[in-house]
């Protein structure tokens, strides 16, 4: 007969209290492997964070230094065989917390699969209750240990202890209720159900140790990389640096679409529309550089698909759509102008994912333009020329991948494509000034 106290109630509380609990704790393993905010606002900010210092009474310190003291890691001597047969024996040093998000995980699978069924008085409940015990024991003598001052006191860690002693009660009601005869008929749960689950439970442990390797092993990459990633933001934000590296830049002859080309400053991007980094250069010339220059600056988008349809240049297609959304965007202009041109390219952008015939079909219509006359010039000689033309001028000046952009005949380096570059061009009125073009195409090949 189903019992709701035994049978549902104290069930699901231990399942509750082994996902506080293992949350808590891998709350606790990120601050022990400096895996956190880089800022410290953030992290006081964070849920954890306001439970330290509220554990704490008005300051989270404690939970830093608990986090990285000699109470915060549990020496666990390991064998190791060596080639003469003989073994010696070293000491792992494992967190606490990595300890306890393993306990209730480990806690949280075997309930799951076979700790609610089966007689209550075999052997492998036994074993389980017998290591619920020894990390009760665990938890009170941690907290005796910061309670005297001799660890520093933790909020979070106290919090996270608690709830371990609370989940080992909450199992202790359990067992104390519920029956000693079998929860199945004819003792369906047997021993080899327990392996099974203590199997899972460790493959679980296991991945998590293997998760937590692969989280330092970026940490420590990311962290070897933090020199020069201080040294490129440094340069990002020098003017001069960004100018002159710009005007280091070969001179080549990007050849204009137009008879006569303007005056001013001149930008050409050459893009693909499938291109996540082109996406967020075409808002980077709408959203920055072209307000720097405050309208003088002369924009021209080119195309050059990643995509062998309509792009010989290249040797596999990375992006299938790319030469029928470069064909749509140029049917736009062709039937409609550069303001119904501007307006595609945009659409075709936000839609990048789902291009295909019924895209172009529904742009069409937001465009204001006909469906059918649309797909008709996307497939026309006219357009398709226009496309190639422009794969032609990429290629002559070097280009092998999008996005790349060329300011007054110079290809702009990636380091240079921030808002201060904008504004220094921009400042720099003697070295926006087109130039006349000379000498050879460069040689070099574009990002």
């Amino acid at each position: 007969m189903l019992n709701v106290f035994t049978d549902i109630l104290l069930p699901g509380l231990i399942l509750l209290l082994c996902a506080a609990g293992a949350w808590l704790s891998a709350q606790l393993l990120r601050r022990h492997d400096n895996i956190w905010q880089t800022s410290a606002n953030e992290d006081d900010a964070s849920l954890f964070g306001m439970l330290c210092r509220a554990a704490s009474l008005g300051s989270g310190e404690g939970c830093d230094k608990a986090a990285h003291g000699p109470w915060s890691q549990l020496p666990i001597p390991l064998p190791r065989p060596h080639r003469d047969l003989t073994i010696s024996w070293r000491v792992k040093r494992v967190p606490i917390a990595f300890v306890g998000l393993a306990w209730f995980a480990a806690t949280a699978v075997w309930f799951s699969l076979t700790g609610m069924a089966g007689d209550v008085s075999q052997s492998w409940h036994i074993a389980f209750l017998a290591a619920a015990a020894i990390s009760a024991s665990a938890s009170i003598g941690l907290i005796f240990v910061m309670a005297s001052g001799r660890a520093p006191w933790c909020g979070g860690c106290a919090v996270t202890h608690g709830v371990n002693l609370a989940l080992v009660s909450v199992v202790a009601i359990w067992f104390a209720n519920t029956s000693s005869e079998p929860a199945l008929a004819g003792g369906a749960y047997s021993d080899i159900h327990a392996l099974r689950a203590m199997a899972v439970a460790l493959m679980v442990v296991v991945g998590l140790h293997l998760y937590r390797r692969a989280h330092l092993v970026t940490r420590d990459q990311l962290t070897r990389l933090q020199p020069f990633k201080s040294m490129v933001d440094t340069l990002q934000h020098d003017d001069a640096f960004l100018v002159r590296e710009w005007k280091a830049q070969p001179l080549v002859d990007v050849p204009s679409r137009q008879a006569a080309v303007a005056t001013g400053p001149r930008l050409v991007v050459f893009t693909d529309f499938q291109c996540p980094g082109c996406f967020c250069t075409a808002r980077q010339v709408r959203d920055l550089a072209i307000p720097a220059f405050k309208g003088r600056l002369q924009v021209e988008i080119r195309h050059y698909p990643l995509c062998t349809a309509c792009n010989d240049k290249v040797d596999r297609d990375l992006h299938g759509e790319a030469c029928d959304a470069a064909c749509a965007a140029e049917a736009a202009r062709l039937l409609g102008g550069d303001a119904t041109f501007e307006l595609m390219h945009d659409l075709l952008f936000m839609n990048s994912k789902v291009l295909g015939t019924d895209t172009y079909r529904r742009l069409a219509s937001q465009v204001g333009l006909d469906a059918d006359e649309l797909l008709a010039t996307m497939a026309s000689p006219t357009v398709r020329d226009v496309i190639r033309k422009d794969v032609e001028a990429a290629d002559a000046v070097g280009v092998t991948g999008t996005p790349a952009v060329f300011l007054d005949g110079r290809l702009l380096p990636a380091i240079c494509r921030t808002p201060r570059f904008w504004q220094a061009a921009a400042r720099h009125a003697d070295a926006l000034v087109s130039l006349p073009i000379a000498g050879p195409s460069m040689n070099r090949k574009a990002g």
